[in-house]
């Protein structure tokens, strides 16, 4: 369930409805479902994924589209290769690349990937300042789930049951 605060009695604690509403920007919450992880409720991330002979406008475009400001780059295998941030993008623009020049030669090849078997927990310290995007791969090097940055400040909010 997704709403804003003021869409009803969500929020059960005045001091803490108070501060989230005195944040200068919108919070999105959502309530999770009891004892959901990774592993039993995956996110579709087949958005987040172009192979590895898309061009540097494929990707701007993908990344415009809005996947969470990641594109996962996958071999014919669909093993991850690398991954191209608007980071990327804007560096690979800035240092005279053409748009129809592959994504490839300008992606990030040392990316830091999470383990399917490792607890939520595990994963999200993985994630720091420089590590915005965290890949899930399986045994194979397939891409199975992002984790993002975002999900440090998503703030849970239970609904009473009446």
């Amino acid at each position: 369930m997704r709403g804003g605060l003021a869409d009803g009695p969500i929020c059960v604690h005045k001091w803490l409805c108070d501060l989230i509403r005195s944040l200068p920007h919108e919070i999105e919450y959502e309530v999770p479902p009891a004892k959901r992880n990774h592993l039993t409720s995956p996110q579709d991330i087949s958005r987040n994924i172009l192979p590895l002979r898309s061009t540097l406008r494929e990707v701007l475009e993908r990344l415009n589209a809005g996947v969470q400001g990641v594109i996962l780059m996958v071999d014919g295998q669909g093993r991850m290769q690398g991954l191209f941030t608007d980071g990327d993008a804007r560096r690979a623009l800035l240092g005279g690349a053409a748009l129809d020049a592959a994504a490839e030669q300008y992606m990030n090849r040392r990316f830091t990937s999470g383990r399917l078997d490792a607890s939520r927990q595990e994963n999200l310290k993985l994630l720091t300042e420089k590590i915005r995007h965290l890949p899930l791969l399986d045994d194979a090097g397939r891409p199975v789930e992002l984790i993002s940055w975002a999900e440090l400040w998503r703030l849970p909010v239970m609904e009473p049951s009446l």
